[in-house]
């Protein structure tokens, strides 16, 4: 759901600064989904996972012994 802001500044409704590639590389042909998905959750754009890939992103809670 999109809300209705102040466009005075189109500056300061950019989720981006600049364009840039971005990828989470797991091997030599995937990349890991689950750090675009925590991308675009911290630059509050998770909606366009659904709208690219046409599935749901989520999160889920690892448990405390699992450690990366």
């Amino acid at each position: 759901m999109e809300k209705e802001e102040d466009c005075s500044n189109v500056d300061n409704m950019r989720k981006f600064t600049e364009f840039q590639e971005v990828s989470f590389p797991t091997t030599e042909r995937h990349n890991d989904m689950g750090q675009f998905l925590k991308y675009l959750t911290d630059h509050d754009c998770q909606h366009a996972f659904k709208e690219l890939f046409g599935i749901e992103g989520k999160f889920s809670k690892l448990p405390d012994w699992y450690n990366w």
